[in-house]
Order: structure tokens, then sequence, then C-alpha cells
């Protein structure tokens, strides 16, 4: 430590007596300033006379600051002149900048790491704590016996000075003994300490020693002779051109730096720091030219000195990585299990994940082998000391491989070969499949295509900024007649933490917001920071955990600016065009990032603290993602393990709900065994065949009717059971059931079930409806039998079963041709090993896709063929170009009950298919109704004449005409039942009025196969009677039981009980009305309507 000469300090001083005194005591001159890396308040500053007056923080004080610099060019004195200290200021923080170069903050006695030393009546100087532990002099306002090395504060501190690799001593002693080895030159026998640049240049430092030339510890002398005895030397990095020879006390030295802040290296070309004794300090072992292999240092790798061209013949200590703004890294400091970022991102790199089985010692020193990732084999960089790594022609099978030509790579050794995704740019050639979507960036643009393809949508972060202020939701100008009808707007300076942070400008923390409360759930980034801090959001803890500190976001943001906070601390702010504002969000990685990165569904930070804490998010099972609250059970999968959609409170099965579930079961198990009877009993009926042909019409229609209720019980039976199977499990398996041949085939055959039925149904009521509008082909004896009578009986079935299954068949199978898939495939379905895609996407997502790889082009709607090729010529065809991978997701697959897609949009291609069925459905349902009341109308105007008299035929018709009107009604109401819901739902749903998809369940298990139930009451009598009987058997006397009895099986008698007419009881009626005085009837009358009556009890 030096004194200030004499003759100096009185120029100081007499500088310090010149400057006009009421610089001290004047008001309103002083302003807050950037000094040397800290913010002060600076009354006065004149560069040339090295002379400022400052004001004391949170005081009026002011004192004076002299740069001894200015006054004295050589480096006899360390540090800065104060003529006086504040008062309020207990940790000297007024002398923080007044020694640029360190960053030695925090301490119990000083918040810089300087003390004020007195040394006169009035005159301090900033004293360091490296200065302490070897001053010999006394200040007089501080006892250095007690601040000295020994004491448990000073030895925590000199611990952490000592070996640090950094010279926090002015020559560096605190680096001269590490770890055993000695660094610099101890003169013998006073012991006084040399560094290295004072070794060998030129002048006798080790004065008034004798000198022993047989003695290593002796400069100048020693260093001749060990030239001559030929140890290695170089040229001098402290003394221009001069030869000096390497000893192991000048190797690896801990580097000093110059006046313009440059490295001083004992050799010019840094070949000082190579082959280190010190084992602790090598970093990269390689060949160096002319000296074989040997270590360099770890202060010239990757460091902040950069040794140009590098030392290394193959340029290993040059193989440096920055992976941030504060984390450089050297290759081999990657994936070997030791996290050198703070945040670990040298330990999450994708190149981390495929590594060889085999070890070896990489070229960065580590202590034990490690793998070698995939990428660095072959790649003209020996990684491995012995270079097993780098093989050549001879030897090129030592490591598995795949691919062929431009995709041949190294692969994990027992690895399955797949095809790769090629890279549109040059950053790299390809990527395999398990690295699509990983966050990283390695394809350029693929994160952009993987949010297209997976439908992430972006959120907004960051709030209107107006006069340095932030302005949030509509509390901005142009919106006021919007915040008289809410809640007034408010101000605030943002504080969350309440410090007093020195010199900050307030106005760039003033925040102006609703006074109401929100969900923030669907709020992002800064906006969601401020109003979470600040209490305006509903059930939501603000995320700030810890403020910002002078150690915290290391090289993070190079307009950093330290300053005080709360007297006793320091923290920094950030300047941004002359505004000092600290609004930095603290990861637990000490990291910062700006309030827009906040609670925005990425990971910041690299260690996910930002994301937590936010009630705006959900975080996936796989614990790499984080989606939108809103995003959660809203239909649409976003978590790439669809864990968002498949959960316990939203994973949907094929049919929710217990009720849906029993439903299907009875419904579909009661269809097929009532159908089952319908179909047997029309059979049996038709082998009576006689020639009549509108009975055989009759009974084949009957029969098709049974047959389509049939199918439709067997599909909902199936449904029912293939839920039953997947049960909870479903919802991870969906895209393997919609787009599998099960699902298709159970869809076809549900099509085929309603139409063939509604069509049978529509024949049937059109046949009886002509057939009693003009009485044709009344049942009567047929004069044709045998061969004849079946040979007709074919002619009629053929005519009628073909066509209707043809028809039906056509229109279900339709959707599935190959040469109409742009009309009805609803999209494209992946498997889940392309991480491209998460769920099937349509045509449009498909063209964005497109359109972002291959770049731009015109909008316009192409071919399923089109896009399937475009997609796979993204993909290598080393292994098939994804073959098998690629699932259509066709007309029936868009419900996971496999029906006919019925809801359809403005946008949907099949949308003309839907509309025209479902009209054609219309038609055949009004066809039926006023077929039946045609047949109503029609018999109760024939029988007129004969249910005027009160004989028994009359009440015989009348019976016969109330229970035919019975029975219309409900043929009528349960086609209704069956198809206008669907008609009307299907035109809300194209109108948008409702969203109706979520609906296929309950339509496909209630509302379809209502009619498969029902028919068999009304088209077989012998269902009809048995399930009279089956209701009469209940012989319970309660009220419910005898209402049961009174109301339900008095129907189905009724429906059962089939009258009997016979003309020979209806003349002998009539001759009795004669004889009673009533008019006759004509015979030919009763003749016709007993026709009626007849043809109308054999169809119905």
């Amino acid at each position: 430590m030096y004194y200030l000469p004499l003759g100096k300090l009185l120029t100081a001083l007499l500088v310090f007596l010149t400057v006009k005194t009421d610089l001290f005591f004047e008001k309103g001159l002083c302003e807050i300033q950037k000094i040397n890396g800290f913010l002060q308040s600076v009354c006065y500053s004149s560069p040339e006379s090295g002379l400022a007056v400052y004001q004391c923080p949170y005081s009026e004080e002011r004192y004076q600051v002299l740069d001894p610099l200015s006054f004295i060019p050589d480096r006899d004195i360390n540090g800065y002149i104060f003529n006086a200290t504040c008062t309020n200021d207990t940790f000297a923080y007024q002398m923080c900048g007044s020694m640029t170069g360190w960053d030695t903050f925090s301490d119990e006695f000083s918040l810089c790491g300087y003390l004020p030393c007195q040394y006169g009546k009035e005159n301090f100087r900033t004293l360091a704590w490296s200065d302490i532990c070897n001053e010999k002099r006394i200040c007089t306002n501080l006892d250095l016996k007690d601040l000295n090395c020994s004491s448990n504060t000073r030895e925590e501190r000199a611990k952490q000075l000592l070996c640090n690799d950094v010279c926090d001593d002015m020559d560096c002693k605190d680096e001269s003994n590490c770890n055993g080895y000695q660094y610099g030159l101890i003169c013998q026998p006073i012991a006084y300490y040399l560094d290295y640049r004072q070794v060998c240049d030129g002048q006798s430092d080790c004065v008034g020693v004798v000198i022993d030339p047989t003695v290593e510890g002796y400069d100048e002398l020693y260093c001749s002779l060990a030239i001559s005895k030929g140890f290695p030397t170089c040229i001098s990095g402290s003394v221009k051109g001069k030869l000096v020879p390497i000893f192991n006390f000048t190797r690896c030295n801990s580097m000093l730096y110059g006046e313009d802040n440059k490295p001083i290296p004992y050799c010019k070309n840094f070949l000082d720091q190579t082959n280190c004794t010190d084992p602790a300090k090598a970093a990269v072992k390689c060949h160096i030219q002319g000296y074989g292999i040997s270590t360099v240092s770890r202060y010239i790798v990757c460091g902040k000195i950069s040794v140009t061209g590098g030392i290394c013949s193959d340029k290993m200590d040059l193989q440096c990585v920055r992976l941030s703004s504060n984390c450089k890294v050297h290759k081999h400091q990657q994936c070997d299990g030791v996290p050198d970022c703070d945040d670990g991102a040298d330990e999450r790199l994708s190149i981390c994940r495929e590594m060889t089985e085999k070890q070896c010692f990489r070229g960065y020193v580590h202590k034990k082998k490690l793998r070698i990732p995939l990428d660095w084999l072959d790649d003209g960089l020996a990684d491995c000391i012995d270079g097993i790594d780098e093989v050549d022609e001879a030897s090129r099978t030592r490591w598995p491989t795949c691919g062929k030509s431009e995709t041949k790579r190294y692969v994990v050794e027992n690895s399955t070969c797949q095809d790769l995704f090629l890279c549109r740019h040059d950053l790299a050639r390809f990527i395999t499949i398990k690295e699509l979507c990983d966050g990283i960036d390695t394809c350029g643009n693929e994160n952009k295509i993987c949010k297209i393809s997976r439908g992430i949508s972006s959120v907004s972060t960051a709030v209107l900024s107006v006069d340095m202020s932030k302005r949030l939701q509509y509390c901005v100008k142009g919106l006021e007649n919007i915040e008289r009808q809410k809640i007034p707007c408010t101000s605030k300076v943002f504080n969350y933490f309440k410090e007093d942070v020195y010199g900050m400008t307030i106005e760039g923390s003033l925040i102006i917001f609703p006074q109401d409360t929100f969900d923030c759930r669907h709020i992002f980034g800064e906006a969601y920071l401020y109003l979470t801090c600040l209490g305006r959001c509903n059930n939501a803890k603000c995320p700030m955990t810890r403020p910002v500190r002078y150690a915290d976001c290391t090289d993070d943001y190079k307009n950093r600016v330290y300053t005080l906070v709360n007297k006793n601390d320091l923290t920094f702010v950030t300047d941004k065009r002359g505004v000092y504002t600290n609004n930095l969000f603290v990861c637990r990685n000490r990291k910062c990032i700006e309030y827009d990165k906040v609670c925005n569904l990425i990971d910041d930070c690299g260690d996910w603290s930002d994301e937590q804490n936010c009630i705006n998010n959900i975080k996936c099972d796989n614990n790499q993602t984080y989606i939108s609250a809103a995003q959660m059970c809203d239909g649409k999968v976003n978590c790439e393990d669809w864990s968002d959609e498949c959960n316990d409170v939203c994973g949907q099965q094929i049919i929710n709900g217990l009720v849906l579930k029993c439903s299907a079961f009875a419904i579909g198990l009661a269809a097929t065994i009532l159908n089952i009877v319908v179909t047997i009993e029309s059979i049996y009926e038709l082998q009576k065949f006689n020639g009549r042909v509108m009975i055989v019409i009759n009974k084949i229609l009957v029969m098709l009717i049974g047959v389509g209720d049939l199918l439709m019980g067997v599909y909902l039976l199936s449904v029912a059971v293939v839920d039953v199977l997947y049960g909870s499990t479903f919802c991870k398996h969906r895209v393997g059931w919609l787009t599998s041949v099960k699902c298709s085939l159970l869809g076809v055959i549900s099509t085929i079930a309603g139409q063939i039925s509604l069509f049978s149904l529509t024949l049937l009521s059109l046949f009886r409806a002509l057939g009693v509008k003009g009485n044709i082909n009344s049942p009567g004896s047929s004069n044709r039998t045998g061969c004849a009578a079946f040979s007709r009986f074919l002619r009629v079935f053929a005519s009628l079963v073909v066509p209707l299954l043809s028809v039906t068949s056509l229109m279900a199978t339709i959707p599935l041709f190959a040469s109409f898939e742009d009309f009805f495939v609803n999209g494209m379905a992946y498997d889940s090993s392309i991480k491209l895609f998460v769920e099937p996407i349509g045509k449009d997502t498909h063209f964005d896709l497109i359109q972002n790889y291959y770049g731009r082009s015109q909008r316009q709607t192409l071919k399923w063929s089109v896009i399937v090729s475009l997609v796979k010529n993204m993909f290598s065809n080393d292994y098939g170009n994804l073959h098998g991978m690629v699932h259509r997701v066709n007309f029936y697959g868009n419900d996971g009950v496999c029906l006919f897609k019925y809801f359809v949009s403005h946008n949907d291609p099949q949308r003309i298919y839907s509309l025209t069925i479902q009209a054609t459905n219309i038609v055949c349902f009004i066809v039926v109704a006023l077929s039946y009341i045609t047949i109503n109308v029609t018999t109760v105007k024939t029988s007129d004449v004969l249910t005027k008299t009160d004989n028994p035929t009359a009440k015989l018709v009348r019976k016969r005409n109330n229970k035919l009107q019975r029975k219309i009604a409900a043929i009528i109401a349960t086609d209704f039942a069956c198809w206008i819901p669907f008609v009307v739902v299907s035109g809300l749903h194209y109108f948008e009025v409702t969203d109706a998809s979520k609906q296929y369940g309950l339509f496909s298990i209630v509302v379809l196969p209502i009619n498969s139930v029902i028919n068999p009451f009304l088209y077989s009598n012998h269902i009809a009677s048995m399930a009279a009987k089956l209701v009469d058997t209940i012989g319970c006397n309660n009220r419910l039981s005898r209402f049961f009895r009174r109301r339900v099986v008095t129907k189905f008698r009724r429906l059962a009980r089939r009258p009997t007419y016979n003309l020979d009881l209806a003349m002998h009626s009539i001759n009795e009305s004669n004889v009673n005085g009533v008019p006759p009837v004509p015979e030919d009358l009763v003749h016709a309507n007993l026709s009626v009556c007849q043809y109308q009890n054999t169809a119905l």
C-alpha cells in the first residue's frame, strides 16, 4: 500500500479549496446520473480537474470527490479521495463506483466492498478488502487489526477471494498458492512476492537480496540460465520482443489486466497457459504444435480471454458454445451430467437424449469416461482423446447407423431406424422425429410449423405503454365512455415488494388499471402479472416471489446500473434511454426476464418458475408443456400426451353417462330380439304365398322393416360393447378407433339400417294408400298356384328387395369410396410417434402447414392426395416414408358412435350429401304421413253408411276405424320422433345456432333407434299379443300397477285383436235393419266397403 505524496496531496487540497462552497448549500442543482455503473446524485462534475460534488442518498448533505489519477498519472494511489462521509450512509454506498473493475459487493461493513479510510483530519479514501489483508498502515477511523484476515468475517471473505481464479489483489497474491502449487516468484530469503509479470521483465525486483544463481527464486539472472539450459521459451507478453523462459510457476497463472482492460499474459502467444501443473486448472487436453499432447488452462478456454487461432492443433480450445446470454461452455461440457449453466441448459439439449453406450475420455478434462452424443460422431473433430469417435473408412461399421446417402446418421445401439424430418432451411439437414416440436428451433421454422400443426395459438402478453406508464384493460385514452359505464380507472406506482430503490424513475412503474376485479384465466404476460400483483384478479396470487438484487441476472442485462435499495442493500436497475426501472421477474435459478414473459405458457426461465403460481395455465402430465387454462377440456387436444382432454374431469368415452350406457344395452337388446321375431314371422307368412301380390308386397316390406330395425339393434349393441371394452381409456385411443375399419363398418350398418327401414316404411304406406284409395288388387282367390305362384313371388321379391338393398348400401358406402375422399374425408390422423401432429387436422390447417414449410403460395383447396404427398415429402423416404402412419378420418369418424354425419357446417365438404339425405328422409316422412292420413280418411268415408246404424256390423266398423286411427297416429308419431329432431337440430347446427357435434351419442342411442323398438309392436300381431300377455301377468294390486294394466295392457290387446269381417253376417244385419224399418243399404256398397275393410285388416 502506498501513501499520497505530500506535494501531490497539497495540489489536490488546493483544488478542493477553489471549488465554490455554495455548491454545498444551494438546492435543486443535483441530478441522478450513472457514475461508473452506479446511480449517484451529481451536483458538480469536472473531468478536467478530476473533482466532483455529490449529494448523499436520502439527504441534503453533499461531499466532494477527487480522482487522484487526474493529478498523479502513475498508479501510486488506489481509489478516490473524499472530503466527508454521509452521516446516514451506514454501509458507505457513497464510495460505490469509485474503483472501477471491482464487482465484489455486499458486506457487513460496506455495500461495494470498499471501506472509508480516514488518513487526515477530514479526508477519506476508498479501501478495498484486498487492501485490508495486506495493509500495514492504520486508518484513523478503522482498527485494521480488528478487520484483518484472522477474524471470522475476514477469513470467510478471504476464502472467497483466495484461489477464485480472479486477481482480487493488485499483484494477484491472492492466487499465488492454490491446491499446493506455487504461482509467481518468492524472493528469498525475505519472501518478497513477485507476480508473473515481474519475472524476467528485465528489471531486478528482488532488491537487496544476495543472488545465488543456483537457487531457484531470483528473477533476472536465472532467466538467462534457464534459457541456456533449454527451458521452453516464448516472447514476453509484457516486454516487447523479449525472449523469456517458461517456468512451472509462470504456467496457468490467473490473468492480470492492463488499463485498457486487456489481459497481460506471460507469453505473448499464451503458451504459458499450457501444460498446467495443477490438474484443477486444466480445461482441455489436446495436441499442441511442437509440444505434443498437453493441457490448456481454463482461463483461455471459453472464458473472457480468447486466443486468436487457438492453441490446440485441432482447435479443441475454441470449441465453445453460447447457450444463453450468460452461459458459454465448452462443447464437451455439454451432456456430461454436471450443470454448468445456471438454468442447466447444457444438460437439457436435444443432443443429450441420444448418446453412445461406449464411453471415452473427452478432450475437455473430466475425471471419468463419458458417453458421446451421436451428433459428435464422425463430425471432423476428435472428441475422444483416443479418437474413437472419428472413424475411418476401414472401421466405419464401429457405430450403428440408419438412413441412406444424405440422411445416413449414427444411432443408439439396438434402435429402430425411422424416417427423418427434412429441414427446409439450412440450419440443419434433418432432425429425428423424436426431436420434432421439442421447443428447440433446430430446423429453422420448426417451432412455427409445430404451432400450426398442433393448433397452438399465440397469446397477447404486452400492455399498452403511454408516456412511460402502463395502461391495462379499458383504461386507454379514447375509451372514456366504457370507463364511465363500467368501473373507474385508478393509478398506482407498481412496487410489489414495497422497496425503496434509490434513483429509480417512478414514472416507469406507473400502472393505470380498473378498480374492478377480473377472471384472469384468459390474460397472459405483463397484464397478468400487474393485475394479480395489484389484487385485481379473482382467486389468484402474484407470481413474483423475490425482489431483484445485484447478484441476480448475471450478464443478462448489459444496461444494468447498480443502486441502493432499502438503504442497506444493493440492487440494479436497467437504463432504457435515461429511464431507470427494475421491472424484472427473478426466476428460481436467478435468471431474470421481462414481465411480458411471465405466465405466457413458455418456459422463459429455463426452470419453469415463470409459469408456476399462474392460474391462467395448466401443466400437461409430461411436465414439459403448459397450456392455457381455457384449453382444458375444450374438446381439442393441446397436450402431446392428451392429458388436457383425457383426464378424470373431462375424459370422454364412446357413450358418456350411466343412463345412456344402460339405454344403449336395453334399446339395442330389445330392438334385436323383437325384430328377429318380426323377421322370422314375415318369412313364415311368406311361405303361404298364394299369388296375391298386394299381400306379398305388404309382407316383404314388413320383413325389410324388421331387417333394418334388426341391423339398428345390432349396431347399438356393438357400440355398447365397444364402449365397455374401451372404458375410460377410449380418450387416448380415440383417433385409432375413429380411423379404424370397425368404426366405418358400424357406420355403414347404422346407415343401411336407418335408410332401409325408412324406405320400406315409405313404400309400405304408399302401397297401402293406393290400395285403399283405388281398391287395387283386392284380396280374393287367385287362380295361380304351384310354380306360377312361386315365380310371381320371386319377381315381386326381387323387384322390392334388390333395389332397396342396393340403394341403401350405395348410400352408406359412397362416403368410403377413395375417388370421393375430397368430399367425405374429415381429416388426416398421424401416428403419435410423429410428434409434428397431436390430433387429426383438416385441409385448412394442412394448407397453412404446407405454406409455412415450402414457402408462400396462393390460398387454394388442395386434394387430399396432394396434401398427403406434400406432407410425406417433409420426411425422408428411407423406411417407407410414413407408410402406415397416415390414417384418414372418414365420413363416419366424426364421433365415437360412428354415426352418419348428420350435423354439418358451412365449410364441411360433405354438407351437400348430408343435407340431401336428410331432405330425402323428410320427403319420406311426409309421404308416410300423407299416406296414412289418406288411408284413415278413405276408410272412414267408405264406412259412413255402415256406421249410421246401431247394429253389430256398425259397431264392428266403428271399432275397426278407431283401431286404425290409433295405429296410424302411432306410426306417424314414431316417425316424427325419429327423424324430425334430426332435421331440426341439423338445421340449428348448420346455421350455427347451436353446436350439436357433441350430441351424436344421444341421437344414436335414443332418437334414431326409437322406431326399431316400436315398429315390431305396430307391424307384428304376435309381438303385440305377447306384450299384452306379458304385461297382463303383472298381478300387483297397487295403484301404479292398476293404472299400468288399465292403460298399457288394454292398448296392447287392442293392437293384438283383429276383427273378423263376414259378408253373410253383414247382410244378415242389413236385413234386420230392413225389417225394423231402416232403409236398406245397397248390396254393392256393402261389398265395396267390406273389401276395403278386409284389405286394411290384412295390411295393417
